[in-house]
């Protein structure tokens, strides 16, 4: 896995669109990165300059990391200014109602 944090990490530094949308549904690096809770590739996304609440027409990454149960995806993208309260608007919109990843995002709000 670190192969592909390294390949991502040498794009970014040659200028790659973080914000461009690929496959997987119209979704960012970020937002796949969150899908499969990879924490080591969201970090180094985030670090490149890739937008926390980007792309919210398909869910934030904060949202999608909610929904796979990763608290540690979460608390990343919230320590790097994710906004707690769009993503608990989703939440309640979508009926999203895992108690533990709804208390997470309360103490961030």
């Amino acid at each position: 896995q670190n192969g592909h944090v390294d390949a991502a990490r040498a794009m970014a530094r040659h200028g790659a669109d973080l914000e461009k949308f690929g496959g997987n549904g119209r979704r960012t690096a970020l937002q796949i990165a969150a899908t499969n809770a990879d924490v080591p590739m969201l970090q180094m996304l985030l670090d490149a300059g890739a937008k926390p609440d980007g792309n919210r027409e398909s869910g934030t990454a904060l949202s999608i990391a909610l929904g796979v149960g990763s608290s540690e995806a979460a608390e990343l993208l919230l320590s790097y200014g994710a906004d707690a309260e769009i993503t608990m608007k989703q939440a309640r919109e979508s009926g999203f109602d895992d108690p533990e990843m709804l208390a997470l995002l309360e103490r961030h709000m």
